[in-house]
């Protein structure tokens, strides 16, 4: 705090010549100040209440009101400013530290009053010290538990608020809902406009979200485009607890439902929402997380913005999709993917006039696993770029093969996925081809 600031002082003094010595002293040694002088209870009281305050000064003693009893209410009301007791002798040295044990920030002997000015000085400045700390902790404390795009609470603050959820739950027999939400096609919209854009979509989904919530409820970001929301105190049984939460999801889709504006283009938000109960889904944070987690893919392969509740044989189609994710992984290295050419003939003269290539995958141990099935897993995890481009690649050495053989080529059709169309390098990877 520099000299030039303007320090607010609230002074308990019954002595208005003593209020007026002090303010001289105090801006004669370079600490301007507005100093008002109280010197009743209840005037002390309204002044602590009306404005800002940066230092309280008091005398020990005064006609119906005294210091100490002035501190305990300074403490009580305005615990962060600064309490120099200004005096006559306290008494002996034991009677000083009990003083200061009592809360006071600085003791001023009236006789000694040259003290006055470096003592409010060091008060202040340690005052600022403390305030300093005090926002250096906040924002520690904003970085640790809330997210920094959003600021919604984070996993760790999410997570601590879920477990304190099921204890309580546990105890008085009550139902947890766990909401786990994902933008659907949100990558479409960092891919088109940029990731500015996304922030300005994530920030807003934040800002909507508490708005269809309960008192009690939280939203936090979980990561990416995922949000979680926890629903606490619902009835312990399933089927009313599904009731209870399926209002809340209503109203998160009715808000998210309206447009919003990123750089002068409408985008209409919609959600992919999986939801796991307590206590028939998990009774633990892992577990519930996990399940709300699986339900929400479950929900996107259902076709987007919808919702489902978490059943255990999601878990098996859970297992099978990893399998299928692990798997594909590696069946390109392990040569395990082949090309059938199904046949196009006329059917006049029966003449064959083209083909088409056909992707198959022969797994070592499962045989032969429809492109159904692992056609969408590949699309989604973004392998159909490799397996296309290997396709591509392999359709186009048979035809030199035939044509080194003599033989007359037909028209060979090949089938691409439309997420290999959306890729900007796809025209680019064909003609290196």
């Amino acid at each position: 705090m520099t000299s030039a600031t303007l320090i607010r002082i609230l002074y308990l003094e019954d002595s208005e010549a003593d209020a007026e010595l002090v303010q001289a002293l105090l801006e004669e040694g370079g600490v301007a100040c507005a100093l008002t002088r109280v010197e009743t209870e209840e005037a002390f009281i309204a002044a602590l209440e009306s404005g800002e305050l940066d230092l309280i000064l008091s005398d020990k003693s005064l006609p119906t009101y005294d210091g100490f009893s002035a501190l305990a209410r300074a403490r009580q009301r305005r615990p962060e400013v600064p309490f120099i007791l200004v005096s006559g002798t306290l008494g002996d040295e034991e009677a000083v530290i009990e003083t200061l044990k009592a809360g006071v920030t600085d003791y001023v002997p009236k006789e000694r009053l040259a003290r006055l000015v470096p003592a409010v000085q060091r008060a202040l400045q340690e005052a600022e010290a403390r305030a300093a700390r005090q926002r250096y902790e906040g924002r520690l404390q904003q970085l640790a538990f809330y997210d920094g795009l959003t600021g919604l609470p984070n996993r760790a603050l999410l997570e601590d608020r879920l477990r304190m959820a099921l204890v309580h739950a546990q105890r008085s027999e009550q139902g947890v809902a766990l909401l786990f939400l994902d933008l659907d096609r949100f990558k479409a919209v960092n891919d088109t406009l940029g990731h500015p854009a996304g922030d300005v979509l994530l920030r807003e989904v934040a800002e909507r979200l508490p708005r269809c919530l309960r008192e009690g409820d939280t939203a936090a970001r979980w990561g990416g485009d995922e949000f979680i929301v926890l629903v606490p105190d619902l009835p312990g049984k399933r089927p009313a607890a599904a009731e209870a939460v399926a209002v809340v999801i209503e109203k998160i889709r009715e808000v998210l439902s309206r447009p919003v504006k990123v750089e002068s283009q409408e985008f209409e938000i919609s959600m992919s929402m999986g939801v796991a109960l307590y206590p028939g889904d998990g009774a633990s944070v892992t577990d519930l997380i996990k399940n709300a987690d699986t339900a929400m893919y479950q929900a996107k392969d259902k076709g987007r913005n919808t919702y489902r509740f978490f059943t255990e044989d999601m878990h098996t189609l859970a297992r099978e999709r990893l399998f299928l994710e692990n798997e594909l992984r590696r069946a390109l290295r392990r040569s395990e993917f082949t090309l059938h050419y199904q046949p196009q003939v006329k059917t006049r003269g029966e003449v064959i006039v083209g083909a088409e290539a056909l992707l198959r995958w022969q797994h070592p141990d499962r045989g032969w696993i429809s492109p159904a099935e692992f056609v969408p897993v590949a699309e989604d995890t973004g392998q159909i770029q490799t397996i296309g481009t290997w396709a591509l690649d392999r359709v186009l050495a048979q035809i030199n093969t035939w044509r080194a053989m003599g033989l007359r080529t037909p028209h060979i059709s090949v089938n691409v996925s439309a997420h290999q169309l959306k890729d900007q390098a796809f025209a680019h990877t064909v003609e290196k081809l």
